[in-house]
């Protein structure tokens, strides 16, 4: 009986902490919005994450991001997956671009890279989603020749724009 009342218990708290009684309902939102996407030309999909978070840090779970990475060319850069992204989407979505500079971790004995950056976007849609292009997987120094979508059907934050650095 004890055993079960802890398990009682345990349900009660994680239904009160919010828990993961909506991720199948969110996480299938993110994945229509994903199936909305353009993908881009050459692009294969080799890992895809869903991942809850909380709108403070120890609060409940508030929503789920779905997190999907894709291969693509080792010619591909950057600036073509943003541009590409940006003509595509159209005029629902605005957005905003940042860089993030990079500089290789030197091994003893070698040459130092040259320091360089790349440049990510953020998108928003005035229903309240929002993707994350993030291309530093096609920075040199990762050399994995990837690029990342972050999507959230219901929580964009706007702000963002206004808080990613530029430098």
């Amino acid at each position: 009986m004890l055993v079960f009342g802890a398990l009682v218990m345990v349900g009660i708290v994680v239904a009160a902490c919010g828990g993961n009684a909506n991720k199948d309902d969110y996480t299938r939102k993110n994945t229509e919005l994903l199936d909305t996407l353009p993908l881009f030309p050459g692009a294969e999909l080799f890992r895809r994450q869903d991942l809850p978070y909380a709108d403070s840090e120890m609060g409940p779970i508030t929503g789920y991001g779905t997190s999907v990475q894709y291969h693509v060319g080792a010619d591909v850069s950057d600036d073509d997956v943003v541009k590409f992204y940006e003509a595509q989407l159209g005029a629902d979505w605005t957005h905003c671009e940042y860089e993030i500079h990079y500089q290789a971790a030197e091994n003893p004995g070698a040459t130092p890279s040259a320091p360089g950056s790349i440049t990510s976007a953020v998108f928003y849609r005035g229903d309240g989603a929002s993707l994350g292009v993030l291309t530093d997987g096609l920075a040199p120094v990762t050399r994995s020749n990837s690029y990342e979508l972050d999507v959230d059907y219901h929580n964009a934050k706007r702000s963002a724009c206004a808080t990613v650095s530029s430098s």
